[in-house]
């Protein structure tokens, strides 16, 4: 068995490969297109940071993929990777492949990250020396507006939600207004958090790969004439029309503006005839926030893994104040897009 990066000729195996391993995911190669190709801190396109196991005979037995993304790591601005999408064959799981897959990629792509693994990458990661640095908590506000629990399967065909964002949303006396254009953001998103020991970059470059390009997808809102912005997008969870609330961005001790951040996207949920609204943390302070606005916890955390050259406080670890992280880091919410 050798490792292998993954190469223009080899992309017709490995998307039969995709198919078989996520039946569930559609336009597998779009998907790495989006997720890999196209990254704009990708730069060449002889090979891609995706380290592919193949047997003697030609065979994919299994994968690793590496999304490319910066951050700031106690002040410094890095150059880091998370990975995803592991899945070794069940005929070769004793050989290891999996653990020589992970290890490969984790010396090969520093600093490495992982978010929401497998029960089985989790220990592995643990085993290789990756360490716990919190978790991405999922938060859920119900929605208790007239007819919005009428926007079940059962009811579609009579009540449809809206499939349409506002374009304007009034918060008491202030406008959020939806935007098209990436450009109309302040450069100044990268400076809100670095009290913060991690977190990562929303830089423009990013911001236009992960949502100016996929913009029928999603609503994408201002605030504060562009000093802060939020990303939502709807769909169905549980058999419900939902609001998902994906990536956001605000000055960390602004309170007021984040209130008008969380009255806002209760407003759209409310305007669409969304039945619930779900997000997700991975900070103390913005969990704080969620709670205090009616949103509760449910399920189990996302753990947050990492791997590399750097220390790790793990009394800041505990209290959840290490990393700061969204939907919008790695790839679990792109992988759920109806593209």
């Amino acid at each position: 068995m050798k490792i292998v990066h993954l190469s223009p000729e080899l992309i017709p195996q490995w998307e039969e490969f995709n198919q078989k391993v996520y039946p569930l995911r559609k336009k597998h190669k779009k998907l790495l297109e989006i997720k890999i190709i196209n990254h704009p801190y990708i730069s060449h396109d002889s090979s891609w940071p995706v380290l592919i196991a193949i047997t003697g005979n030609n065979q994919f037995v299994g994968q690793i993929a590496l999304i490319p993304t910066r951050g700031y790591l106690y002040g410094e601005k890095i150059n880091a990777y998370f990975g995803n999408d592991l899945y070794v064959e069940e005929t070769v799981r004793s050989t290891g492949a999996g653990a020589i897959l992970l290890m490969k990629a984790m010396q090969q792509y520093q600093p490495y990250f992982a978010i929401g693994v497998s029960e089985v990458a989790y220990k592995l990661s643990l085993a290789l020396k990756a360490r716990y640095l919190g978790g991405l908590v999922k938060y859920l506000w119900v929605n208790y507006s007239p007819g919005s629990f009428l926007n079940t399967v059962a009811f579609r065909k009579r009540y449809h939600f809206k499939t349409n964002y506002p374009n304007v949303i009034q918060v008491n006396k202030q406008k959020i207004f939806r935007i098209k254009n990436i450009e109309n953001l302040k450069e100044e998103l990268d400076n809100y958090f670095h009290d913060i020991p991690l977190f990562f970059s929303r830089e423009k470059k990013f911001l236009q790969w992960r949502f100016g390009s996929l913009a029928q997808h999603y609503g994408i809102y201002s605030l504060n004439k562009g000093r802060g912005y939020f990303v939502v997008r709807y769909s169905m969870w549980k058999n419900l029309p939902a609001l998902f609330l994906i990536d956001y961005r605000l000055p960390i001790n602004e309170q007021a503006l984040w209130n008008t951040m969380m009255n806002g996207v209760k407003r759209i949920a409310k305007n669409m005839r969304l039945a619930v609204v779900l997000t997700k943390s991975s900070h103390r302070t913005i969990d704080e926030i969620f709670e205090k606005s009616g949103f509760k916890r449910i399920g189990k955390e996302d753990v947050i893994l990492g791997y590399g050259n750097f220390k790790i406080d793990d009394h800041v670890v505990k209290k959840r104040q290490f990393v700061l992280a969204t939907w919008a880091d790695s790839d679990g919410e792109i992988n759920l897009l109806n593209l």
